[in-house]
């Protein structure tokens, strides 16, 4: 794709979401009857409209029990699930000091510890490469050199077990966890086991395509998360994004939200 096409379609996505503001204003909100005629004339032009499921909303309406909100690989913060579990004790682990404390400077309400280390299969340390983008923080081997050359640093960072955080802080189940890890679920997941079976949800980033060296595959993830009884609930993001990645939403197997 060309400079002037990348320009053009951010004009086109610009356009199109002032109209929609303009159109909802109008119509003092799209619910209901008008909410289906606006699909169908999305349809009529070839277009079609899908939900991001992740969002507060969505989240909230799943009505999950959660005592301790485990934040694990920090980034920018989770606001969606913050918002959806306004009540819940949330522990933010992510090895990035600055990365915790500018989340503790957005969400200053939130009842949070900080845990300055990273989540993994055994209590230890390893390399994190540190990227301009805190979210593309990673314990894994870049397979992307273009990626690797803009990187800050690379330096040893402590790991710790989930299962032995929990119970140092002693903090109280029922746990929602949420996993953003770039490449290293499978191997917090690991750390997790005992702590698992008193989750009510896992919502977690997960690999399709081979973004690091020594990566999980997404078989791995699923296959580690059945071994504790989770199964794919959802898929939160919305259809049409390259299909590197995505955030799954997984809920113990015999669930009654499965249920039809």
């Amino acid at each position: 794709m060309t400079a002037d096409q990348t320009e053009s379609d951010g004009q086109a996505t610009e356009t199109i979401a002032e109209a929609l503001d303009a159109l909802i204003e109008r119509h003092g909100g799209l619910q209901g009857p008008r909410l289906v005629e606006f699909f169908r004339a999305l349809k009529g032009h070839g277009l079609t409209a899908f939900r991001d499921k992740f969002s507060a909303s969505y989240l909230a309406q799943r009505h999950f029990e959660v005592a301790t909100l485990i934040d694990v690989g920090v980034a920018h913060g989770t606001p969606e699930l913050y918002e959806a579990f306004p009540e819940a004790k949330v522990l933010l682990v992510d090895p990035d000091r600055e990365t915790l404390e500018g989340c503790m400077g957005r969400f200053p309400h939130l009842d949070a510890d900080m845990v300055c280390v990273a989540a993994g299969a055994e209590d230890g340390s390893g390399q994190m490469t540190f990227m301009p983008d805190p979210g593309q923080n990673t314990l894994l081997r870049l397979r992307d050199d273009k990626k690797l050359d803009t990187m800050i640093a690379q330096q040893h960072v402590p790991i710790r077990r989930l299962d032995q955080l929990v119970r140092e802080g002693g903090y109280q189940a029922p746990f929602g966890l949420k996993i953003d890890t770039e490449g290293y679920e499978l191997e917090v997941l690991r750390g997790a086991s005992d702590i698992l079976h008193e989750t009510s949800f896992i919502l977690a980033e997960v690999s399709i395509k081979r973004r690091y060296h020594g990566g999980h595959r997404f078989s791995d993830v699923t296959a580690m998360l059945a071994q504790h009884g989770f199964e794919l609930f959802d898929i939160l993001n919305p259809a049409g994004r390259p299909p590197n990645f995505f955030d799954g939403l997984f809920l113990p197997h015999d669930d009654p939200r499965f249920d039809l």
